[in-house]
Protein backbone atom coordinates (compact mmCIF):
# COMPACT_ATOMS: atom_id res chain seq x y z
CA UNK A 1 0.00 0.00 0.00
CA UNK A 2 2.66 2.31 0.85
CA UNK A 3 4.75 1.96 -2.37
CA UNK A 4 1.32 1.84 -4.34
CA UNK A 5 0.52 5.24 -2.71
CA UNK A 6 4.47 6.44 -2.86
CA UNK A 7 4.57 5.89 -6.63
CA UNK A 8 0.84 7.52 -7.63
CA UNK A 9 2.09 10.57 -6.13
CA UNK A 10 5.92 10.67 -7.72
CA UNK A 11 3.85 10.02 -11.13
CA UNK A 12 2.69 13.58 -10.75
CA UNK A 13 5.52 15.20 -9.32
CA UNK A 14 8.60 15.01 -7.42
CA UNK A 15 7.48 16.73 -4.22
CA UNK A 16 3.99 16.74 -2.43
CA UNK A 17 3.48 20.19 -3.46
CA UNK A 18 4.43 19.93 -6.66
CA UNK A 19 1.84 16.64 -7.20
CA UNK A 20 -0.94 18.56 -5.72
CA UNK A 21 -0.38 20.99 -8.45
CA UNK A 22 0.30 18.87 -10.95
CA UNK A 23 -2.63 16.52 -10.28
CA UNK A 24 -5.41 19.83 -10.02
CA UNK A 25 -4.02 20.99 -13.61
CA UNK A 26 -4.10 17.59 -15.22
CA UNK A 27 -7.81 16.99 -13.91
CA UNK A 28 -9.48 19.95 -13.13
CA UNK A 29 -12.73 19.28 -13.41
CA UNK A 30 -14.40 19.81 -10.37
CA UNK A 31 -17.45 18.52 -11.37
CA UNK A 32 -16.07 14.92 -12.28
CA UNK A 33 -15.96 12.49 -9.47
CA UNK A 34 -13.07 10.33 -10.75
CA UNK A 35 -11.32 14.18 -10.91
CA UNK A 36 -12.30 14.76 -7.98
CA UNK A 37 -11.37 11.77 -6.17
CA UNK A 38 -7.75 11.71 -7.52
CA UNK A 39 -7.07 15.16 -6.64
CA UNK A 40 -8.22 13.83 -2.79
CA UNK A 41 -6.18 11.05 -3.08
CA UNK A 42 -3.08 13.08 -3.81
CA UNK A 43 -4.32 15.68 -1.15
CA UNK A 44 -4.31 13.37 1.76
CA UNK A 45 -0.78 13.51 1.39
CA UNK A 46 -0.71 17.23 3.01
CA UNK A 47 -3.40 16.16 5.42
CA UNK A 48 -2.15 16.87 9.09
CA UNK A 49 -5.05 17.44 11.16
CA UNK A 50 -4.45 13.89 13.28
CA UNK A 51 -1.12 14.93 13.89
CA UNK A 52 -1.95 17.79 15.52
CA UNK A 53 -4.47 16.18 17.44
CA UNK A 54 -1.89 13.82 18.51
CA UNK A 55 0.38 16.55 19.61
CA UNK A 56 -2.16 18.26 21.68
CA UNK A 57 -3.07 15.27 23.37
CA UNK A 58 0.67 14.22 23.94
CA UNK A 59 0.88 18.12 25.85
CA UNK A 60 -2.02 17.14 27.76
CA UNK A 61 -0.15 13.46 28.85
CA UNK A 62 3.01 15.23 29.46
CA UNK A 63 1.21 18.01 32.06
CA UNK A 64 -0.66 14.77 33.95
CA UNK A 65 2.96 13.09 34.39
CA UNK A 66 4.38 16.55 35.39
CA UNK A 67 1.20 16.89 38.04
CA UNK A 68 0.89 20.53 36.27
CA UNK A 69 -3.32 19.72 35.30
CA UNK A 70 -4.51 17.06 37.21
CA UNK A 71 -5.65 13.73 35.67
CA UNK A 72 -9.34 13.72 36.88
CA UNK A 73 -10.14 17.26 35.92
CA UNK A 74 -8.79 16.75 32.03
CA UNK A 75 -11.16 13.97 32.12
CA UNK A 76 -13.89 15.71 33.47
CA UNK A 77 -13.22 18.63 30.35
CA UNK A 78 -12.77 16.14 27.80
CA UNK A 79 -15.35 13.78 27.86
CA UNK A 80 -18.73 16.09 27.53
CA UNK A 81 -16.43 17.87 24.78
CA UNK A 82 -15.27 14.39 22.69
CA UNK A 83 -19.07 13.44 22.87
CA UNK A 84 -20.71 16.24 21.55
CA UNK A 85 -18.16 15.88 18.56
CA UNK A 86 -20.39 13.81 15.44
CA UNK A 87 -18.37 11.00 14.67
CA UNK A 88 -18.34 7.38 13.20
CA UNK A 89 -16.82 4.03 12.81
CA UNK A 90 -15.09 3.69 9.54
CA UNK A 91 -11.99 2.91 7.96
CA UNK A 92 -9.26 5.69 6.41
CA UNK A 93 -6.45 5.74 4.09
CA UNK A 94 -3.50 6.80 6.36
CA UNK A 95 -1.49 10.14 4.98
CA UNK A 96 1.42 10.05 3.50
CA UNK A 97 3.23 11.61 5.92
CA UNK A 98 2.39 9.44 8.65
CA UNK A 99 3.65 6.50 6.26
CA UNK A 100 6.97 7.82 6.29
CA UNK A 101 6.98 8.94 10.36
CA UNK A 102 5.23 5.21 10.50
CA UNK A 103 8.91 3.65 8.57
CA UNK A 104 11.47 5.76 10.81
CA UNK A 105 9.95 3.87 14.12
CA UNK A 106 12.43 1.18 15.73
CA UNK A 107 8.99 -0.93 15.45
CA UNK A 108 9.37 -0.78 11.30
CA UNK A 109 12.69 -2.06 11.54
CA UNK A 110 11.07 -5.66 13.04
CA UNK A 111 8.68 -5.89 9.73
CA UNK A 112 10.53 -8.98 8.55
CA UNK A 113 10.20 -10.81 12.10
CA UNK A 114 6.23 -9.21 12.02
CA UNK A 115 5.68 -10.32 8.55
CA UNK A 116 7.47 -14.08 9.23
CA UNK A 117 4.80 -13.92 12.55
CA UNK A 118 1.91 -13.36 10.34
CA UNK A 119 2.71 -16.16 8.11
CA UNK A 120 3.57 -18.38 10.99
CA UNK A 121 0.13 -18.02 12.21
CA UNK A 122 -1.52 -18.88 8.96
CA UNK A 123 0.43 -22.17 9.22
CA UNK A 124 -0.84 -22.75 12.71
CA UNK A 125 -4.49 -21.61 11.71
CA UNK A 126 -4.55 -24.40 8.87
CA UNK A 127 -3.09 -26.95 11.09
CA UNK A 128 -5.69 -26.55 13.65
CA UNK A 129 -8.67 -26.77 11.19
CA UNK A 130 -6.80 -29.40 9.58
CA UNK A 131 -5.67 -31.92 12.42
CA UNK A 132 -7.74 -34.35 14.28
CA UNK A 133 -5.95 -32.91 17.70
CA UNK A 134 -4.31 -29.79 17.68
CA UNK A 135 -2.57 -28.19 20.96
CA UNK A 136 -0.29 -25.19 21.04
CA UNK A 137 2.81 -25.34 23.43
CA UNK A 138 2.82 -21.93 24.92
CA UNK A 139 4.70 -20.80 27.82
CA UNK A 140 3.15 -18.58 30.49
CA UNK A 141 0.41 -18.41 27.82
CA UNK A 142 2.21 -17.11 24.97
CA UNK A 143 3.87 -18.47 22.01
CA UNK A 144 7.54 -17.92 21.48
CA UNK A 145 8.72 -17.47 18.13
CA UNK A 146 12.98 -16.34 19.77
CA UNK A 147 15.70 -17.10 17.09
CA UNK A 148 17.00 -20.36 19.36
CA UNK A 149 14.14 -22.97 18.08
CA UNK A 150 10.90 -23.28 19.85
CA UNK A 151 8.00 -26.12 19.82
CA UNK A 152 4.98 -24.25 18.73
CA UNK A 153 2.33 -26.82 18.54
CA UNK A 154 1.94 -30.52 17.99
CA UNK A 155 -1.31 -31.90 15.89
CA UNK A 156 -2.57 -35.45 14.84
CA UNK A 157 -3.28 -36.62 11.81
CA UNK A 158 -4.42 -39.55 10.17
CA UNK A 159 -3.07 -41.77 13.48
CA UNK A 160 0.29 -39.84 13.24
CA UNK A 161 2.27 -36.85 15.28
CA UNK A 162 3.82 -33.95 14.41
CA UNK A 163 5.50 -30.71 15.71
CA UNK A 164 5.35 -26.91 14.36
CA UNK A 165 8.71 -25.44 15.22
CA UNK A 166 9.81 -22.04 14.96
CA UNK A 167 13.77 -21.28 13.76
CA UNK A 168 14.90 -24.88 14.24
CA UNK A 169 18.39 -25.08 13.56
CA UNK A 170 20.13 -28.29 12.03
CA UNK A 171 22.35 -29.06 9.41
CA UNK A 172 23.44 -28.36 5.63
CA UNK A 173 23.72 -31.23 3.47
CA UNK A 174 25.83 -29.80 0.09
CA UNK A 175 27.73 -26.55 0.10
CA UNK A 176 25.69 -23.77 -0.22
CA UNK A 177 26.69 -20.10 -1.27
CA UNK A 178 25.10 -18.29 1.90
CA UNK A 179 25.30 -20.60 4.24
CA UNK A 180 28.41 -22.25 6.01
CA UNK A 181 27.06 -25.25 8.06
CA UNK A 182 23.57 -25.23 8.84
CA UNK A 183 20.32 -24.50 8.06
CA UNK A 184 17.46 -22.85 10.04
CA UNK A 185 14.10 -21.87 8.27
CA UNK A 186 11.64 -19.85 9.70
CA UNK A 187 8.75 -22.84 10.61
CA UNK A 188 9.21 -26.66 9.86
CA UNK A 189 6.82 -29.53 10.50
CA UNK A 190 8.53 -32.65 11.39
CA UNK A 191 7.79 -36.27 12.51
CA UNK A 192 9.24 -36.97 15.62
CA UNK A 193 10.89 -40.10 15.99
CA UNK A 194 14.06 -41.92 17.80
CA UNK A 195 15.49 -42.39 14.78
CA UNK A 196 16.81 -40.16 12.07
CA UNK A 197 18.12 -36.30 12.60
CA UNK A 198 15.65 -32.99 12.63
CA UNK A 199 16.29 -33.06 8.85
CA UNK A 200 15.72 -36.38 7.91
CA UNK A 201 12.25 -35.94 10.24
CA UNK A 202 11.40 -32.41 8.52
CA UNK A 203 8.28 -33.08 6.37
CA UNK A 204 7.57 -29.16 5.74
CA UNK A 205 9.36 -26.56 5.44
CA UNK A 206 8.31 -22.66 5.52
CA UNK A 207 10.33 -19.62 4.54
CA UNK A 208 9.55 -15.76 4.94
CA UNK A 209 10.85 -12.87 2.46
CA UNK A 210 9.83 -9.68 2.92
CA UNK A 211 11.95 -8.07 0.07
CA UNK A 212 10.53 -5.42 -2.22
CA UNK A 213 12.19 -7.04 -5.33
CA UNK A 214 12.49 -10.38 -6.00
CA UNK A 215 16.22 -12.04 -5.33
CA UNK A 216 16.44 -15.05 -7.81
CA UNK A 217 19.93 -15.88 -6.36
CA UNK A 218 18.85 -15.54 -2.44
CA UNK A 219 15.50 -17.35 -2.98
CA UNK A 220 16.66 -20.02 -5.08
CA UNK A 221 19.58 -20.87 -2.99
CA UNK A 222 17.32 -20.90 0.40
CA UNK A 223 15.05 -23.04 -1.51
CA UNK A 224 17.50 -25.57 -2.59
CA UNK A 225 19.76 -25.42 0.53
CA UNK A 226 16.13 -26.46 2.50
CA UNK A 227 15.29 -29.23 -0.16
CA UNK A 228 18.91 -30.67 -0.30
CA UNK A 229 19.07 -30.88 3.53
CA UNK A 230 15.24 -31.98 4.15
CA UNK A 231 14.81 -34.69 2.01
CA UNK A 232 10.88 -36.08 2.54
CA UNK A 233 10.23 -32.20 2.89
CA UNK A 234 7.94 -30.04 0.64
CA UNK A 235 9.31 -26.70 0.65
CA UNK A 236 7.14 -23.18 0.13
CA UNK A 237 9.14 -19.94 0.44
CA UNK A 238 6.64 -16.66 0.66
CA UNK A 239 8.03 -13.29 -0.17
CA UNK A 240 5.72 -10.07 0.60
CA UNK A 241 6.95 -8.44 -2.61
CA UNK A 242 6.86 -9.74 -5.79
CA UNK A 243 8.50 -13.06 -7.10
CA UNK A 244 9.69 -14.23 -11.32
CA UNK A 245 8.58 -17.97 -10.44
CA UNK A 246 10.20 -18.59 -13.85
CA UNK A 247 13.17 -17.89 -13.32
CA UNK A 248 13.35 -18.98 -9.55
CA UNK A 249 12.82 -22.78 -10.84
CA UNK A 250 15.45 -22.40 -13.54
CA UNK A 251 17.91 -21.38 -10.80
CA UNK A 252 17.07 -25.02 -8.96
CA UNK A 253 18.20 -28.47 -9.84
CA UNK A 254 15.47 -30.52 -11.26
CA UNK A 255 15.92 -33.28 -8.75
CA UNK A 256 14.62 -30.36 -5.76
CA UNK A 257 12.11 -28.24 -7.74
CA UNK A 258 9.24 -30.57 -8.01
CA UNK A 259 9.42 -30.19 -3.65
CA UNK A 260 9.46 -26.47 -4.09
CA UNK A 261 7.21 -23.91 -4.41
CA UNK A 262 7.39 -20.07 -4.32
CA UNK A 263 4.48 -17.54 -3.27
CA UNK A 264 4.81 -13.63 -4.05
CA UNK A 265 2.82 -10.44 -2.96
CA UNK A 266 2.31 -12.30 0.15
CA UNK A 267 0.05 -9.43 1.79
CA UNK A 268 -2.74 -9.57 4.01
CA UNK A 269 -5.34 -8.13 1.74
CA UNK A 270 -4.14 -10.35 -1.04
CA UNK A 271 -4.39 -13.69 1.65
CA UNK A 272 -7.98 -12.50 2.46
CA UNK A 273 -9.12 -12.19 -0.93
CA UNK A 274 -7.10 -15.64 -2.41
CA UNK A 275 -5.74 -17.31 0.99
CA UNK A 276 -2.96 -18.71 -1.49
CA UNK A 277 -0.68 -19.19 1.39
CA UNK A 278 -3.18 -21.10 3.41
CA UNK A 279 -4.04 -23.30 0.35
CA UNK A 280 -0.19 -23.84 0.11
CA UNK A 281 -0.21 -24.95 3.41
CA UNK A 282 -2.56 -27.09 3.08
CA UNK A 283 -1.63 -28.85 0.17
CA UNK A 284 2.29 -29.65 1.08
CA UNK A 285 1.21 -30.26 4.73
CA UNK A 286 -2.20 -32.03 4.42
CA UNK A 287 -2.25 -34.18 0.61
CA UNK A 288 -4.90 -35.89 -0.21
CA UNK A 289 -4.15 -39.87 -0.22
CA UNK A 290 -3.10 -41.33 -3.23
CA UNK A 291 -5.72 -43.64 -4.39
CA UNK A 292 -5.16 -47.20 -4.62
CA UNK A 293 -4.05 -49.48 -7.35
CA UNK A 294 -6.43 -51.10 -9.98
CA UNK A 295 -6.53 -54.84 -8.86
CA UNK A 296 -4.42 -56.02 -11.38
CA UNK A 297 -1.66 -53.46 -10.38
CA UNK A 298 -1.98 -54.48 -6.56
CA UNK A 299 1.02 -57.02 -5.24
CA UNK A 300 0.15 -60.79 -4.81
CA UNK A 301 -0.54 -60.89 -0.82
CA UNK A 302 2.06 -63.14 1.04
CA UNK A 303 1.07 -66.60 2.19
CA UNK A 304 0.21 -67.28 5.27
CA UNK A 305 2.43 -69.61 5.94
CA UNK A 306 5.50 -67.43 5.63
CA UNK A 307 7.68 -66.08 7.95
CA UNK A 308 9.25 -62.53 7.10
CA UNK A 309 13.77 -63.02 7.42
CA UNK A 310 14.78 -62.36 11.03
CA UNK A 311 16.74 -59.11 11.41
CA UNK A 312 18.61 -57.83 14.29
CA UNK A 313 16.93 -55.06 16.24
CA UNK A 314 18.09 -51.53 15.22
CA UNK A 315 19.13 -49.34 18.09
CA UNK A 316 16.88 -46.65 17.59
CA UNK A 317 14.38 -49.93 18.19
CA UNK A 318 15.78 -50.81 20.85
CA UNK A 319 15.51 -47.48 22.98
CA UNK A 320 11.80 -47.00 21.59
CA UNK A 321 11.28 -50.23 23.33
CA UNK A 322 12.80 -49.38 26.58
CA UNK A 323 10.67 -46.04 26.73
CA UNK A 324 7.43 -47.98 26.36
CA UNK A 325 8.49 -49.86 29.17
CA UNK A 326 9.14 -46.91 31.73
CA UNK A 327 5.80 -45.78 30.37
CA UNK A 328 4.10 -49.04 30.36
CA UNK A 329 2.88 -47.85 26.16
CA UNK A 330 1.65 -51.38 24.84
CA UNK A 331 0.60 -49.84 21.70
CA UNK A 332 0.05 -46.98 19.51
CA UNK A 333 2.73 -44.01 18.51
CA UNK A 334 4.97 -42.23 20.62
CA UNK A 335 4.54 -38.79 20.89
CA UNK A 336 6.40 -35.70 21.76
CA UNK A 337 5.02 -35.35 24.92
CA UNK A 338 5.89 -39.19 25.62
CA UNK A 339 9.58 -38.57 25.69
CA UNK A 340 8.72 -35.08 27.94
CA UNK A 341 7.49 -37.46 30.19
CA UNK A 342 10.60 -40.07 30.82
CA UNK A 343 12.63 -39.21 33.74
CA UNK A 344 14.45 -42.59 33.68
CA UNK A 345 15.41 -45.03 31.54
CA UNK A 346 16.93 -48.83 32.00
CA UNK A 347 19.01 -49.88 28.99
CA UNK A 348 21.03 -52.55 30.77
CA UNK A 349 22.22 -55.78 29.38
CA UNK A 350 21.51 -54.36 25.94
CA UNK A 351 23.91 -56.72 23.69
CA UNK A 352 22.81 -55.15 20.59
CA UNK A 353 22.86 -51.32 21.14
CA UNK A 354 25.52 -50.00 19.50
CA UNK A 355 24.72 -46.74 19.07
CA UNK A 356 22.53 -44.17 21.58
CA UNK A 357 21.86 -40.73 19.39
CA UNK A 358 17.89 -41.34 19.72
CA UNK A 359 18.47 -40.43 23.25
CA UNK A 360 18.67 -36.42 22.03
CA UNK A 361 15.13 -36.18 22.20
CA UNK A 362 14.57 -37.32 26.40
CA UNK A 363 15.08 -33.71 27.73
CA UNK A 364 13.93 -34.48 31.09
CA UNK A 365 15.59 -37.62 31.46
CA UNK A 366 17.46 -37.48 34.92
CA UNK A 367 18.44 -41.59 35.19
CA UNK A 368 20.31 -43.81 32.67
CA UNK A 369 21.23 -47.25 32.62
CA UNK A 370 23.88 -48.36 29.65
CA UNK A 371 25.53 -51.35 32.22
CA UNK A 372 26.40 -54.20 29.88
CA UNK A 373 25.91 -52.18 26.54
CA UNK A 374 28.92 -54.43 25.45
CA UNK A 375 28.79 -53.30 21.95
CA UNK A 376 28.05 -49.30 22.67
CA UNK A 377 30.89 -47.27 21.95
CA UNK A 378 29.73 -43.93 20.84
CA UNK A 379 28.27 -41.88 24.34
CA UNK A 380 28.59 -38.33 22.48
CA UNK A 381 25.07 -37.83 22.57
CA UNK A 382 25.00 -37.90 26.10
CA UNK A 383 25.81 -33.99 26.48
CA UNK A 384 22.61 -33.35 25.16
CA UNK A 385 21.13 -34.83 28.63
CA UNK A 386 21.79 -31.75 30.93
CA UNK A 387 19.22 -32.68 33.54
CA UNK A 388 21.28 -36.41 33.86
CA UNK A 389 21.55 -37.06 37.82
CA UNK A 390 22.49 -40.78 37.35
CA UNK A 391 24.52 -42.17 34.71
CA UNK A 392 25.34 -46.12 34.78
CA UNK A 393 28.05 -47.66 32.52
CA UNK A 394 29.33 -50.35 33.84
CA UNK A 395 30.99 -52.83 31.66
CA UNK A 396 31.15 -51.02 28.20
CA UNK A 397 34.64 -51.77 27.49
CA UNK A 398 34.36 -50.30 23.91
CA UNK A 399 33.73 -47.08 25.47
CA UNK A 400 37.16 -44.78 25.18
CA UNK A 401 36.45 -41.49 25.68
CA UNK A 402 34.74 -39.52 28.28
CA UNK A 403 34.44 -35.97 26.98
CA UNK A 404 30.56 -35.72 26.59
CA UNK A 405 30.25 -35.75 30.25
CA UNK A 406 31.91 -32.56 30.75
CA UNK A 407 28.93 -30.82 30.08
CA UNK A 408 26.13 -32.51 32.65
CA UNK A 409 26.70 -30.02 35.14
CA UNK A 410 23.82 -31.97 37.39
CA UNK A 411 25.44 -35.50 37.15
CA UNK A 412 25.66 -36.64 40.91
CA UNK A 413 26.45 -40.76 40.48
CA UNK A 414 28.32 -42.33 37.96
CA UNK A 415 29.57 -45.68 37.32
CA UNK A 416 32.19 -46.37 35.55
CA UNK A 417 32.81 -49.99 36.31
CA UNK A 418 35.49 -52.92 34.04
CA UNK A 419 35.41 -49.66 31.40
CA UNK A 420 38.51 -50.99 30.00
CA UNK A 421 38.79 -48.86 27.04
CA UNK A 422 39.08 -45.62 29.25
CA UNK A 423 42.69 -44.00 30.09
CA UNK A 424 41.77 -40.42 30.68
CA UNK A 425 39.65 -38.86 33.28
CA UNK A 426 40.19 -35.47 32.85
CA UNK A 427 37.03 -34.50 31.22
CA UNK A 428 35.48 -35.81 34.75
CA UNK A 429 37.30 -32.57 36.48
CA UNK A 430 34.28 -30.69 36.19
CA UNK A 431 31.32 -32.87 37.60
CA UNK A 432 31.69 -30.49 41.02
CA UNK A 433 28.48 -32.19 41.81
CA UNK A 434 29.59 -35.87 41.54
CA UNK A 435 29.03 -37.36 45.44
CA UNK A 436 29.28 -41.42 44.10
CA UNK A 437 31.91 -42.12 41.68
CA UNK A 438 32.80 -45.85 40.76
CA UNK A 439 36.26 -46.62 38.29
CA UNK A 440 37.18 -50.20 39.74
CA UNK A 441 38.38 -52.75 36.94
CA UNK A 442 39.36 -49.30 34.85
CA UNK A 443 42.60 -51.12 34.37
CA UNK A 444 44.01 -48.35 32.20
CA UNK A 445 43.87 -45.69 34.32
CA UNK A 446 47.08 -44.39 35.41
CA UNK A 447 46.55 -41.05 37.25
CA UNK A 448 43.96 -40.00 39.32
CA UNK A 449 44.81 -35.90 39.83
CA UNK A 450 41.82 -34.82 38.10
CA UNK A 451 39.66 -35.87 40.86
CA UNK A 452 41.07 -33.67 43.50
CA UNK A 453 38.82 -31.16 42.67
CA UNK A 454 35.76 -33.10 42.87
CA UNK A 455 34.98 -31.74 46.88
CA UNK A 456 31.36 -33.29 46.87
CA UNK A 457 32.45 -37.02 46.60
CA UNK A 458 30.98 -39.28 49.49
CA UNK A 459 31.78 -42.39 47.64
CA UNK A 460 35.17 -43.48 45.72
CA UNK A 461 35.93 -46.52 44.07
CA UNK A 462 39.68 -47.69 42.66
CA UNK A 463 39.91 -51.13 43.48
CA UNK A 464 41.34 -53.81 40.58
CA UNK A 465 43.20 -50.45 39.17
CA UNK A 466 46.69 -51.98 38.94
CA UNK A 467 48.17 -49.18 36.98
CA UNK A 468 47.68 -46.25 39.68
CA UNK A 469 50.22 -45.82 42.05
CA UNK A 470 50.07 -42.55 43.07
CA UNK A 471 47.08 -41.81 45.64
CA UNK A 472 48.28 -38.28 46.90
CA UNK A 473 45.45 -36.43 44.74
CA UNK A 474 42.79 -38.35 46.80
CA UNK A 475 44.20 -36.53 50.10
CA UNK A 476 42.18 -33.10 48.88
CA UNK A 477 39.25 -35.25 48.67
CA UNK A 478 38.04 -33.67 52.22
CA UNK A 479 34.25 -34.95 52.54
CA UNK A 480 35.21 -38.22 51.59
CA UNK A 481 33.62 -41.20 53.40
CA UNK A 482 34.10 -44.55 51.60
CA UNK A 483 37.36 -45.09 49.86
CA UNK A 484 37.84 -48.79 48.40
CA UNK A 485 41.50 -49.22 47.08
CA UNK A 486 41.11 -53.10 47.24
CA UNK A 487 43.85 -54.85 44.91
CA UNK A 488 45.75 -51.33 44.14
CA UNK A 489 49.15 -51.04 43.83
CA UNK A 490 50.34 -47.71 45.93
CA UNK A 491 53.05 -48.42 48.11
CA UNK A 492 52.29 -44.99 50.44
CA UNK A 493 48.94 -44.69 51.98
CA UNK A 494 49.96 -41.32 54.10
CA UNK A 495 47.94 -38.81 52.12
CA UNK A 496 45.11 -40.55 53.43
CA UNK A 497 45.25 -39.04 56.88
CA UNK A 498 44.03 -35.58 55.98
CA UNK A 499 40.67 -37.35 54.84
CA UNK A 500 39.19 -36.75 58.37
CA UNK A 501 35.78 -37.48 57.58
CA UNK A 502 36.27 -41.09 55.95
CA UNK A 503 34.09 -43.99 57.60
CA UNK A 504 35.10 -46.41 55.73
CA UNK A 505 38.81 -47.70 53.90
CA UNK A 506 39.13 -50.94 51.79
CA UNK A 507 42.59 -52.00 51.49
CA UNK A 508 42.23 -55.86 50.49
CA UNK A 509 44.91 -57.13 48.38
CA UNK A 510 46.71 -53.76 48.59
CA UNK A 511 50.28 -56.22 49.19
CA UNK A 512 52.51 -53.57 47.76
CA UNK A 513 52.02 -50.91 50.50
CA UNK A 514 54.86 -50.19 52.81
CA UNK A 515 53.91 -48.48 56.03
CA UNK A 516 50.26 -47.15 57.37
CA UNK A 517 51.57 -44.26 59.28
CA UNK A 518 50.62 -40.78 58.38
Amino acid sequence: MVAEFRSLCSSFGTSRRAALDSVKQQYPNSNNPEHEALIQRVGAAHDYWDLQVANIVQEIAAKVRTQSMHADHVETRLRPLLASLDHKHRWIDQTYADLLDLLKLPTWRKRHELFSVWVGSILLRTAKAEADRFRFLSANGALSFAFGGNRLATYDRDGEQFDIWAELRSALVGTSSKRKKGIQPDFRVLSPSLDGSHNAQTRFVLECKHYLLPSVSNFSQAAADYARSCPHAAVLLVNHGPIDDSMLRAAIDSSLSQRVEFIGDATVIEERSSEKIGRAVRKAMFPHRQASLPLDQQPDPPHADTEPPSLPESSALIIEKAIRDELRLDFGRLRSDDFDRVEKLNLSGRQNLSEINALKILNELEELDLSGCRSLRDISVIQKLRKLRTLQLAYCPKISSLTSLESLPELSQLNLEACHGINDIGPLWNLRRLVYLNLGGCSSIYDVEDLARLDQLNTLILSNCPNINDIRPLGQLRGLRELLLNNATMKDVSPLARLTELETLELDGCANIETIEP
